[in-house]
């Protein structure tokens, strides 16, 4: 055989290389478009909790780390990105909210539940 031709094998090889590479770019290509379609629906989501006044909020235990949506920052009127220490956050609530809400986040500590409030 010269060695200018490439065998049968080298070109199947070759051959699926290829087509997995093209597998990889179309692969690519959607989860570009899933990202963008995530991003569109979360700024759609921000603005709309804004304008209702709405907020998701996160509590990571054990540390504590509270995660907030821009609408929770709206809603106590805090600045976006501020820092968030539960022990001060909780002062933020009126005294008769804070205990409803210290119940309800301690049964779904003790139950492994979430809560909404």
């Amino acid at each position: 055989m010269d060695k200018a031709e490439p065998d049968a094998t080298s070109s199947s090889k070759d051959d699926e290389i290829a087509r997995l590479r093209a597998q990889l770019a179309e692969r690519d290509a959607e989860i570009l478009r899933q990202e963008a379609e995530i991003a569109h629906a979360r700024s759609i989501f921000r603005e709309a909790s804004i304008t209702a006044r709405l907020g998701v909020w996160q509590c990571e235990l054990p540390e504590h780390t509270l995660i907030w949506s821009d609408g929770v920052y709206e809603i106590f009127e805090l600045p976006k990105g501020a820092p968030l220490h539960r022990h001060e956050i909780v002062h933020l609530y009126s005294p008769k909210a804070r205990a409803e809400m210290e119940l309800l986040r301690a049964e779904a500590i003790r139950t492994g539940t979430g809560f909404s409030y």
